[in-house]
């Protein structure tokens, strides 16, 4: 039986393990850690990691970042992103980020 602490997950509108910690600093961490599941923070993870190859983002752009900032925010309020993106590699192996390698890609400034 898991120990593990519930949130109601603001991505899969369930009851789902809760992030043991933020996830990342800033605002995006904190939102993460009060309306994502374990299993949400990891579809962000993937979805992140998609934008970033397929833009070829630079994540040492001021700008780049702040966009990342507002695709999370877009991630959180509809499935607008995992319909776009995901859909993509619909018939293609991805890996979605463990636990252990959840660090986000990118940190707030």
């Amino acid at each position: 039986m898991s120990t593990a602490n519930k949130i109601f997950c603001k991505k899969f509108k369930e009851e789902r393990d809760a992030l043991e910690k933020q996830p990342t600093m800033g605002e995006v961490g904190k939102l993460a850690k009060e309306h994502l599941s374990k299993d949400g923070w990891k579809l962000w993870l993937t979805i992140q990691m998609i934008i970033i190859n397929e833009n070829q983002l630079n994540l040492n752009s001021e700008e780049n970042l702040k966009n990342l900032k507002e695709m999370f925010m877009t991630f959180l309020k509809d499935d607008s992103l995992e319909k776009e993106y995901l859909s993509k590699i619909k018939n293609q192996k991805v890996e979605i980020p463990s636990e252990t390698d959840g660090e986000p890609l990118f940190h707030e400034a």
